[in-house]
């Protein structure tokens, strides 16, 4: 027989699906593969979002002749410049956070089984700063 120690009340917390570990519950691959779908689809539209975000400044930069100059410290201060007028400073946040983490619930849910997304965890945390 193994020594077990209990999973810390903070932890579990954290990652409600270590709850169904405790007992045994088959619903644990279930809730598992939930996680690692959401995760997956969060960060596809993480990407997505930074994507839209940069999309009008590299247009602006392909369009912009100063920015194929010989001189280095010319491409740079066209470069700023576009940056600086066209670049959010926080993507994420002008989506908005709650936003996100509602997208990717709803392109996880079509995925998993019925109440697979009941032990996600909270993961507002994980972008301090920006909510």
């Amino acid at each position: 027989m193994k020594d077990t120690a209990p999973c810390p009340d903070d932890i579990l917390r954290a990652r409600p699906l270590l709850t169904l570990l405790n007992s045994n519950d088959l619903r644990l691959e279930a809730a598992v593969f939930a996680e690692m779908i959401f995760w997956q689809q969060l960060d596809r539209i993480r990407m997505r979002i930074y994507e839209a975000a940069v999309r009008k400044y590299f247009m602006a930069v392909k369009k912009d002749a100063s920015a194929d100059v010989s001189d280095f410290l010319t491409q740079h201060r066209v470069r700023v410049a576009h940056a600086e007028n066209l670049l959010s400073k926080s993507p994420l946040r002008d989506y908005g956070i709650d936003r996100l983490i509602a997208d990717a619930r709803a392109a996880t849910l079509p995925v998993v089984a019925p109440g697979a997304l009941d032990r996600l965890p909270e993961i507002t945390s994980h972008f301090v700063g920006l909510s």
